[in-house]
Protein backbone atom coordinates (compact mmCIF):
# COMPACT_ATOMS: atom_id res chain seq x y z
CA UNK A 1 0.00 0.00 0.00
CA UNK A 2 1.11 3.49 -0.49
CA UNK A 3 0.74 6.64 1.31
CA UNK A 4 -0.25 10.16 -0.03
CA UNK A 5 2.72 11.86 2.05
CA UNK A 6 5.33 9.78 0.01
CA UNK A 7 3.95 11.31 -3.46
CA UNK A 8 6.18 13.54 -5.76
CA UNK A 9 5.05 15.15 -8.91
CA UNK A 10 7.83 16.51 -10.90
CA UNK A 11 7.51 18.20 -14.60
CA UNK A 12 9.90 19.16 -17.44
CA UNK A 13 9.19 21.31 -20.59
CA UNK A 14 9.34 19.11 -23.77
CA UNK A 15 11.21 19.66 -26.81
CA UNK A 16 9.46 17.96 -28.83
CA UNK A 17 5.23 17.15 -28.42
CA UNK A 18 4.99 13.93 -27.18
CA UNK A 19 8.69 12.92 -26.32
CA UNK A 20 9.95 12.77 -22.86
CA UNK A 21 11.35 15.98 -22.18
CA UNK A 22 15.34 16.53 -20.97
CA UNK A 23 15.87 16.28 -17.31
CA UNK A 24 16.57 17.45 -14.51
CA UNK A 25 12.41 17.66 -14.06
CA UNK A 26 11.23 19.86 -11.27
CA UNK A 27 9.33 18.92 -8.27
CA UNK A 28 5.76 20.99 -7.48
CA UNK A 29 4.10 21.77 -3.98
CA UNK A 30 0.80 20.26 -4.45
CA UNK A 31 -1.72 19.63 -2.19
CA UNK A 32 -3.44 16.46 -4.06
CA UNK A 33 -2.64 14.78 -7.15
CA UNK A 34 -5.98 13.63 -9.58
CA UNK A 35 -3.11 13.75 -12.98
CA UNK A 36 -4.21 9.94 -14.14
CA UNK A 37 -4.68 7.87 -17.50
CA UNK A 38 -7.88 7.63 -19.50
CA UNK A 39 -7.97 4.55 -21.86
CA UNK A 40 -10.45 4.62 -24.48
CA UNK A 41 -11.93 1.27 -25.76
CA UNK A 42 -14.24 -0.30 -28.54
CA UNK A 43 -16.19 -2.87 -28.31
CA UNK A 44 -16.23 -5.45 -31.41
CA UNK A 45 -19.13 -5.03 -33.81
CA UNK A 46 -19.33 -8.83 -34.98
CA UNK A 47 -22.26 -10.79 -33.97
CA UNK A 48 -21.79 -14.56 -32.46
CA UNK A 49 -24.57 -17.13 -32.34
CA UNK A 50 -24.07 -17.63 -28.72
CA UNK A 51 -24.76 -14.02 -28.05
CA UNK A 52 -21.39 -12.75 -26.83
CA UNK A 53 -19.19 -10.51 -26.79
CA UNK A 54 -16.25 -11.45 -29.02
CA UNK A 55 -13.78 -8.71 -27.68
CA UNK A 56 -12.65 -5.32 -25.74
CA UNK A 57 -10.15 -3.39 -27.74
CA UNK A 58 -8.26 -0.41 -26.44
CA UNK A 59 -8.53 1.95 -29.14
CA UNK A 60 -6.23 5.18 -26.72
CA UNK A 61 -5.19 5.87 -23.60
CA UNK A 62 -4.36 9.24 -22.80
CA UNK A 63 -3.75 11.67 -19.98
CA UNK A 64 -6.53 13.18 -17.49
CA UNK A 65 -6.92 15.19 -14.21
CA UNK A 66 -3.96 17.50 -13.00
CA UNK A 67 -3.33 19.00 -9.34
CA UNK A 68 -4.39 21.40 -6.54
CA UNK A 69 -1.85 23.59 -4.87
CA UNK A 70 -1.58 26.07 -2.15
CA UNK A 71 -0.48 29.70 -4.13
CA UNK A 72 3.76 29.77 -3.17
CA UNK A 73 5.54 32.59 -5.11
CA UNK A 74 8.28 30.27 -7.70
CA UNK A 75 6.04 27.14 -7.35
CA UNK A 76 4.68 27.58 -10.96
CA UNK A 77 7.16 29.27 -12.69
CA UNK A 78 7.90 25.84 -15.07
CA UNK A 79 4.32 26.00 -15.69
CA UNK A 80 3.45 29.57 -16.07
CA UNK A 81 4.69 30.14 -19.95
CA UNK A 82 2.50 27.02 -20.91
CA UNK A 83 -0.84 27.95 -19.18
CA UNK A 84 -0.24 31.78 -20.32
CA UNK A 85 1.37 30.75 -23.76
CA UNK A 86 3.85 33.55 -23.71
CA UNK A 87 7.33 33.68 -22.23
CA UNK A 88 8.30 35.39 -19.09
CA UNK A 89 9.55 39.06 -19.23
CA UNK A 90 12.96 40.23 -19.04
CA UNK A 91 13.09 40.67 -15.19
CA UNK A 92 13.16 44.99 -14.24
CA UNK A 93 16.07 45.01 -11.21
CA UNK A 94 16.94 48.94 -10.40
CA UNK A 95 18.53 50.34 -7.81
CA UNK A 96 20.18 53.95 -6.75
CA UNK A 97 17.91 56.04 -8.64
CA UNK A 98 17.68 59.69 -7.79
CA UNK A 99 14.70 61.82 -8.72
CA UNK A 100 11.78 63.88 -8.42
CA UNK A 101 8.27 62.89 -7.32
CA UNK A 102 5.47 65.07 -8.95
CA UNK A 103 2.17 64.11 -8.57
CA UNK A 104 1.97 60.26 -10.34
CA UNK A 105 5.54 61.22 -11.79
CA UNK A 106 8.85 60.04 -11.05
CA UNK A 107 11.18 61.50 -13.21
CA UNK A 108 15.15 60.64 -12.35
CA UNK A 109 17.77 63.02 -12.02
CA UNK A 110 19.89 61.86 -14.90
CA UNK A 111 19.46 59.00 -17.41
CA UNK A 112 16.64 56.48 -18.71
CA UNK A 113 16.72 54.21 -16.44
CA UNK A 114 13.15 53.02 -16.67
CA UNK A 115 13.33 52.18 -20.63
CA UNK A 116 13.85 48.76 -19.27
CA UNK A 117 10.49 49.11 -18.32
CA UNK A 118 7.04 48.15 -19.66
CA UNK A 119 4.05 50.22 -20.10
CA UNK A 120 1.54 48.08 -17.60
CA UNK A 121 3.64 46.10 -15.50
CA UNK A 122 3.79 46.44 -11.92
CA UNK A 123 6.93 47.17 -9.77
CA UNK A 124 7.59 47.03 -6.21
CA UNK A 125 9.41 50.83 -5.49
CA UNK A 126 11.42 50.70 -2.41
CA UNK A 127 11.67 54.73 -0.91
CA UNK A 128 13.22 55.35 2.57
CA UNK A 129 12.28 51.89 3.34
CA UNK A 130 8.71 51.97 2.07
CA UNK A 131 7.61 49.42 -0.38
CA UNK A 132 4.74 50.48 -2.92
CA UNK A 133 3.95 48.54 -5.39
CA UNK A 134 2.47 50.53 -8.85
CA UNK A 135 1.64 49.78 -11.96
CA UNK A 136 3.41 52.07 -15.14
CA UNK A 137 0.50 53.51 -16.94
CA UNK A 138 3.12 55.60 -19.24
CA UNK A 139 6.57 55.91 -19.66
CA UNK A 140 8.44 59.36 -20.76
CA UNK A 141 11.63 60.50 -22.24
CA UNK A 142 12.63 57.51 -23.50
CA UNK A 143 12.95 56.10 -19.96
CA UNK A 144 13.68 58.88 -17.80
CA UNK A 145 10.23 59.12 -15.96
CA UNK A 146 7.36 57.04 -15.46
CA UNK A 147 3.64 57.50 -14.29
CA UNK A 148 2.17 55.12 -11.99
CA UNK A 149 -0.99 54.27 -10.43
CA UNK A 150 -2.14 52.09 -7.02
CA UNK A 151 -0.17 53.62 -4.86
CA UNK A 152 0.78 57.12 -4.02
CA UNK A 153 4.60 57.85 -3.80
CA UNK A 154 6.07 60.59 -1.59
CA UNK A 155 6.65 63.96 -3.47
CA UNK A 156 9.59 65.85 -3.89
CA UNK A 157 13.03 64.58 -4.02
CA UNK A 158 13.48 61.12 -3.57
CA UNK A 159 15.44 57.83 -4.10
CA UNK A 160 14.28 54.67 -5.35
CA UNK A 161 16.57 52.34 -3.92
CA UNK A 162 14.82 49.34 -5.50
CA UNK A 163 12.31 48.66 -8.10
CA UNK A 164 11.97 44.96 -9.52
CA UNK A 165 9.06 43.62 -11.60
CA UNK A 166 8.53 40.45 -14.11
CA UNK A 167 5.34 39.45 -15.47
CA UNK A 168 3.20 36.97 -18.35
CA UNK A 169 0.46 38.31 -20.07
CA UNK A 170 -1.67 35.37 -22.14
CA UNK A 171 -0.51 35.01 -25.74
CA UNK A 172 -0.43 32.33 -28.18
CA UNK A 173 3.16 30.07 -28.10
CA UNK A 174 1.76 26.62 -26.87
CA UNK A 175 4.50 24.79 -24.51
CA UNK A 176 4.05 20.61 -23.87
CA UNK A 177 5.20 19.17 -20.76
CA UNK A 178 6.46 15.62 -19.59
CA UNK A 179 5.13 14.62 -15.95
CA UNK A 180 6.29 12.07 -13.92
CA UNK A 181 4.16 10.91 -11.04
CA UNK A 182 6.34 9.07 -8.50
CA UNK A 183 4.95 6.72 -5.39
CA UNK A 184 8.74 6.92 -3.34
CA UNK A 185 7.15 4.09 -0.83
CA UNK A 186 7.10 1.64 -3.29
CA UNK A 187 10.86 1.34 -4.90
CA UNK A 188 11.07 -1.98 -3.40
CA UNK A 189 7.51 -3.36 -5.85
CA UNK A 190 9.37 -1.15 -8.99
CA UNK A 191 7.27 -0.09 -11.03
CA UNK A 192 6.85 2.90 -9.21
CA UNK A 193 6.60 5.88 -11.51
CA UNK A 194 3.59 6.68 -14.05
CA UNK A 195 4.58 8.85 -16.83
CA UNK A 196 2.92 11.27 -18.90
CA UNK A 197 3.72 13.03 -22.20
CA UNK A 198 2.37 16.05 -24.42
CA UNK A 199 0.77 17.83 -21.40
CA UNK A 200 -0.92 21.28 -22.21
CA UNK A 201 -1.88 23.42 -19.30
CA UNK A 202 -5.65 23.54 -19.90
CA UNK A 203 -7.96 25.15 -17.01
CA UNK A 204 -5.95 26.74 -13.62
CA UNK A 205 -8.34 27.69 -11.02
CA UNK A 206 -7.30 30.29 -8.07
CA UNK A 207 -9.02 31.14 -5.09
CA UNK A 208 -8.67 34.02 -2.56
CA UNK A 209 -10.64 33.94 0.22
CA UNK A 210 -10.35 36.05 3.51
CA UNK A 211 -8.39 34.35 6.48
CA UNK A 212 -7.57 31.52 4.16
CA UNK A 213 -4.44 30.10 1.73
CA UNK A 214 -5.07 31.05 -0.93
CA UNK A 215 -5.57 28.11 -2.76
CA UNK A 216 -5.88 26.40 -6.40
CA UNK A 217 -5.71 23.78 -9.26
CA UNK A 218 -4.29 23.28 -12.50
CA UNK A 219 -6.00 20.81 -15.52
CA UNK A 220 -4.15 18.98 -18.02
CA UNK A 221 -5.21 17.34 -21.76
CA UNK A 222 -2.01 15.33 -23.08
CA UNK A 223 -0.98 12.88 -26.07
CA UNK A 224 0.19 9.74 -24.05
CA UNK A 225 0.51 7.58 -20.90
CA UNK A 226 3.75 5.79 -20.29
CA UNK A 227 3.41 1.88 -18.38
CA UNK A 228 4.82 2.59 -15.09
CA UNK A 229 8.20 2.14 -14.56
CA UNK A 230 10.81 2.31 -12.90
CA UNK A 231 13.87 4.50 -13.91
CA UNK A 232 13.19 8.08 -13.98
CA UNK A 233 13.26 9.73 -17.23
CA UNK A 234 14.41 12.76 -15.66
CA UNK A 235 18.17 11.30 -15.31
CA UNK A 236 20.41 13.08 -12.48
CA UNK A 237 17.13 13.26 -9.72
CA UNK A 238 15.08 16.04 -9.74
CA UNK A 239 15.35 19.79 -9.16
CA UNK A 240 14.02 20.77 -5.53
CA UNK A 241 10.78 22.18 -5.32
CA UNK A 242 10.70 25.62 -3.74
CA UNK A 243 10.47 26.39 -0.08
CA UNK A 244 8.62 29.88 0.04
CA UNK A 245 5.57 29.69 2.29
CA UNK A 246 1.98 30.46 0.89
CA UNK A 247 0.36 33.43 -0.06
CA UNK A 248 -2.83 34.12 2.65
CA UNK A 249 -6.02 35.60 2.03
CA UNK A 250 -5.10 38.15 5.23
CA UNK A 251 -5.38 41.71 5.43
CA UNK A 252 -1.99 42.90 4.59
CA UNK A 253 -1.21 40.17 2.67
CA UNK A 254 -3.68 41.26 0.41
CA UNK A 255 -3.45 44.77 1.00
CA UNK A 256 -4.57 46.33 -2.06
CA UNK A 257 -7.58 45.69 -4.32
CA UNK A 258 -8.13 48.03 -7.04
CA UNK A 259 -11.42 48.44 -9.20
CA UNK A 260 -11.25 50.78 -12.57
CA UNK A 261 -7.73 52.27 -11.59
CA UNK A 262 -9.82 53.44 -8.30
CA UNK A 263 -8.15 51.45 -5.09
CA UNK A 264 -10.89 50.13 -3.24
CA UNK A 265 -11.48 50.71 0.78
CA UNK A 266 -13.63 48.71 3.09
CA UNK A 267 -15.88 51.54 3.00
CA UNK A 268 -16.44 51.36 -0.50
CA UNK A 269 -16.44 47.26 -0.68
CA UNK A 270 -15.97 44.76 1.77
CA UNK A 271 -14.75 42.06 -0.12
CA UNK A 272 -14.81 38.41 1.35
CA UNK A 273 -12.82 36.96 -2.19
CA UNK A 274 -12.28 36.12 -5.60
CA UNK A 275 -12.11 33.70 -7.61
CA UNK A 276 -10.68 33.14 -10.70
CA UNK A 277 -10.75 30.51 -13.57
CA UNK A 278 -8.78 30.37 -16.71
CA UNK A 279 -9.09 28.13 -19.93
CA UNK A 280 -7.43 27.61 -22.76
CA UNK A 281 -9.69 25.11 -24.81
CA UNK A 282 -7.45 22.54 -25.06
CA UNK A 283 -8.13 19.96 -27.32
CA UNK A 284 -6.26 16.16 -28.75
CA UNK A 285 -6.69 16.13 -32.14
CA UNK A 286 -5.35 12.66 -33.16
CA UNK A 287 -5.55 11.03 -36.92
CA UNK A 288 -4.91 8.22 -38.62
CA UNK A 289 -0.88 8.31 -38.57
CA UNK A 290 -0.40 11.32 -35.95
CA UNK A 291 -2.05 12.72 -32.86
CA UNK A 292 -1.39 16.28 -32.02
CA UNK A 293 -2.21 19.44 -29.37
CA UNK A 294 -4.07 22.18 -30.67
CA UNK A 295 -6.27 24.83 -27.87
CA UNK A 296 -8.65 27.41 -28.56
CA UNK A 297 -10.14 30.88 -26.95
CA UNK A 298 -8.04 32.02 -23.80
CA UNK A 299 -11.53 32.19 -21.61
CA UNK A 300 -11.41 33.87 -18.04
CA UNK A 301 -14.01 33.90 -15.80
CA UNK A 302 -14.49 34.40 -12.12
CA UNK A 303 -16.63 35.44 -9.07
CA UNK A 304 -16.39 38.48 -6.68
CA UNK A 305 -17.80 37.80 -3.41
CA UNK A 306 -18.34 41.19 -1.20
CA UNK A 307 -20.79 41.28 2.03
CA UNK A 308 -23.64 43.77 0.42
CA UNK A 309 -23.93 47.46 0.50
CA UNK A 310 -25.79 49.64 -1.28
CA UNK A 311 -23.76 52.22 -3.92
CA UNK A 312 -21.16 49.65 -4.74
CA UNK A 313 -19.48 51.02 -8.18
CA UNK A 314 -19.19 46.91 -9.22
CA UNK A 315 -23.14 46.61 -8.72
CA UNK A 316 -23.69 49.91 -10.26
CA UNK A 317 -21.49 48.70 -13.17
CA UNK A 318 -23.44 45.32 -13.74
CA UNK A 319 -26.30 47.35 -14.15
CA UNK A 320 -24.86 50.05 -16.44
CA UNK A 321 -23.28 47.14 -18.40
CA UNK A 322 -20.52 48.92 -17.87
CA UNK A 323 -17.03 47.46 -18.81
CA UNK A 324 -14.53 47.70 -15.87
CA UNK A 325 -10.84 46.47 -14.80
CA UNK A 326 -9.69 44.70 -11.42
CA UNK A 327 -6.59 43.89 -10.01
CA UNK A 328 -5.71 42.58 -6.65
CA UNK A 329 -1.66 42.28 -4.67
CA UNK A 330 -0.83 39.16 -2.69
CA UNK A 331 2.48 39.59 -0.56
CA UNK A 332 3.75 36.19 1.13
CA UNK A 333 5.52 36.27 4.76
CA UNK A 334 8.83 36.46 2.97
CA UNK A 335 7.78 39.93 0.81
CA UNK A 336 7.22 38.04 -2.39
CA UNK A 337 4.67 39.63 -4.17
CA UNK A 338 1.98 38.43 -6.73
CA UNK A 339 -0.21 40.65 -8.36
CA UNK A 340 -3.49 39.60 -10.32
CA UNK A 341 -4.78 41.98 -13.19
CA UNK A 342 -8.08 41.22 -15.52
CA UNK A 343 -7.30 44.82 -18.08
CA UNK A 344 -11.44 44.37 -19.01
CA UNK A 345 -14.54 42.91 -17.53
CA UNK A 346 -17.73 42.72 -17.66
CA UNK A 347 -20.03 42.20 -14.21
CA UNK A 348 -22.12 39.34 -15.89
CA UNK A 349 -24.62 38.39 -12.91
CA UNK A 350 -24.96 39.87 -9.33
CA UNK A 351 -26.70 38.10 -6.65
CA UNK A 352 -27.28 39.64 -3.04
CA UNK A 353 -29.77 36.44 -1.55
CA UNK A 354 -30.72 36.50 1.85
CA UNK A 355 -30.00 33.18 3.19
CA UNK A 356 -31.37 32.98 6.65
CA UNK A 357 -31.43 34.91 9.80
CA UNK A 358 -28.59 35.91 11.76
CA UNK A 359 -25.58 36.46 9.17
CA UNK A 360 -24.13 39.19 6.94
CA UNK A 361 -26.19 39.07 3.49
CA UNK A 362 -23.28 38.40 0.63
CA UNK A 363 -23.34 40.03 -2.15
CA UNK A 364 -21.87 38.20 -5.54
CA UNK A 365 -20.58 39.48 -9.07
CA UNK A 366 -19.50 37.22 -11.70
CA UNK A 367 -16.63 38.42 -13.50
CA UNK A 368 -16.70 37.31 -17.66
CA UNK A 369 -13.05 39.22 -19.09
CA UNK A 370 -12.48 39.97 -22.43
CA UNK A 371 -9.53 41.51 -24.68
CA UNK A 372 -8.08 44.94 -23.09
CA UNK A 373 -6.67 46.33 -26.08
CA UNK A 374 -4.73 48.90 -24.23
CA UNK A 375 -2.38 45.69 -23.61
CA UNK A 376 -3.90 43.28 -26.11
CA UNK A 377 -4.20 40.28 -23.42
CA UNK A 378 -6.89 39.39 -20.83
CA UNK A 379 -5.29 38.44 -18.09
CA UNK A 380 -1.54 39.56 -16.12
CA UNK A 381 0.11 37.99 -13.44
CA UNK A 382 3.13 39.98 -12.17
CA UNK A 383 5.46 38.87 -9.92
CA UNK A 384 7.70 40.72 -7.43
CA UNK A 385 10.85 39.90 -5.79
CA UNK A 386 11.40 41.28 -2.24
Amino acid sequence: MSDSNAIQLAMGVETTSGSAAAGPYTLLNVSGVTLGQQKGTAQSNTIRSDRNLPGIIMTNMVPTGGFGFDFIYGNLDLLMPGLMGSALSTPVILSGIAGTVAGAVFTATTGTPFSVCTVGQWLGITISAVKYVVRITAIGGGGANITVTGATLPSGAQTITSAKGKFYRNGTTMKTYTAEKVFTDQVANTKQIFGYLGLVPNTFNLNAQAEQIVTGDMQFMGLSCLTPYSTSLSGGGYTAATTNQSFAGLTGNIGQFIVNGATVTAAAMAIKGINISVTNNARRDAGINVSRMGWGQFTLTGTLDTYFQGGVAAVDAFFADTPSSCSYVMTDPSGNIAVITIGALKFSNFTNQVGGKNQAVMGTLAISAFLDTTYTNSLQIDFIDP
